[in-house]
């Protein structure tokens, strides 16, 4: 793997584990499975956080509705 992709990976925020597994990868296919596993998991955490703004912006309106 040249410097560059493992810069774009380490720029992503892949773990050092998931990296070296992508350096070891002897196939296309296994590549783009840990490929596509990252990217289910940023996915997961994407969906996550958006429950949370959710939540958070509720409460916030819930407060600005309140009379004084």
């Amino acid at each position: 793997m040249d410097k560059e992709r493992k810069a774009e990976l380490e720029g992503l925020g892949c773990p050092s584990e998931m990296i070296s597994d992508f350096q070891e990868a002897r196939d296309k296919e296994g590549k783009l499975l840990i490929l596509a596993s990252y990217r289910k998991e940023l996915l997961l955490k994407l969906h996550e956080a958006q429950k949370k703004l959710t939540n958070l912006d509720y409460i916030l309106y819930e407060i600005k509705q309140e009379k004084e």
